[in-house]
């Protein structure tokens, strides 16, 4: 590969180096939100778990070890890359509940203005809100799909008030695809964006081949021999910001 940009570079003009560079940069978005469109668009014709109005709720409770709908009442709760299918439909007791995702001028035509949420057209890159204004961030499954993980672990630790709460199912060790460009790891996580918060809750399990038994073993026992084998894993975890303690985003480089 090495080879191969040094050839480019004595071949191709800087000029024109410079204009694909920036062409790149600029599609490889688009390319990614295709994908994604694509994948709910597909999803959205099968029969799925999701279609049952109790799977978000059930999902987004056991994720960070929620036991009473009762722990969000009267709270700001923002999910980061909801898609289309009304996660936050059954946090009707929450003060707000926001989805924020890049693709909800497109998911109108799923109808998701009959639901009972707010949709906020954004990047988590760059979340809209003032800073210390949520009291809980959900992301299920989202933050190995965003451009810049960097970018979007500060803009959290920016919303999330002091004493408010990360609420995750977190894919771990997962290759890069299309949709998800991330690979996210327990140590990028544990800098990036776990950093000073307390630990409320925090399992991390193999996952299964399979869409519906992914998460298997946070169900039913796992075997011992695959808790420290090699390969994905996902991490369910609920973390709470100390409280007076000034919100403190971690400095954001070009280093990954």
């Amino acid at each position: 590969m090495s080879i191969i940009r040094s050839l480019a570079r004595l071949i191709i003009p800087e000029k024109a180096r410079n204009y694909l560079l920036a062409m790149q940069s600029r599609l490889k978005p688009q390319v990614k939100h295709l994908h994604e469109l694509s994948f709910w668009e597909a999803r959205l014709k099968e029969e799925r778990p999701e279609n049952d109005p109790e799977y978000y709720r059930k999902f987004m409770m056991d994720m960070g070890g929620v036991k009473d709908q009762s722990f969000f009442d009267g709270l700001i709760c923002l999910d980061i890359g909801p898609g289309p299918r009304g996660s936050l439909n059954w946090l009707t007791n929450a003060r707000f509940a926001i989805g924020l995702d890049p693709l909800v001028e497109d998911y109108m035509k799923f109808g998701i203005a009959e639901h009972s949420m707010l949709y906020v057209n954004a990047t988590a890159e760059s979340i809209p809100f003032a800073t210390s204004y949520v009291d809980v961030v959900f992301s299920m499954n989202s933050l190995d799909h965003v451009d810049d993980i960097k970018k979007t672990c500060a803009e959290i630790r920016r919303v999330l008030k002091p004493g408010g709460y990360f609420i995750g199912s977190l894919n771990l060790d997962e290759p890069k695809s299309a949709c998800e460009p991330w690979t996210l790891t327990k140590s990028l996580l544990e800098r990036d964006l776990f950093a000073g918060w307390e630990k409320q809750y925090y399992e991390i399990r193999p996952k299964v081949d399979g869409d519906l038994v992914s998460y298997k073993y946070f169900y039913e026992e796992c075997p011992e021999e695959l808790l420290n084998a090699p390969g994905p894993k996902a991490l369910w975890c609920r973390l709470r910001v100390p409280v007076n303690v000034p919100p403190s985003p971690i400095a954001v480089s070009n280093n990954t």
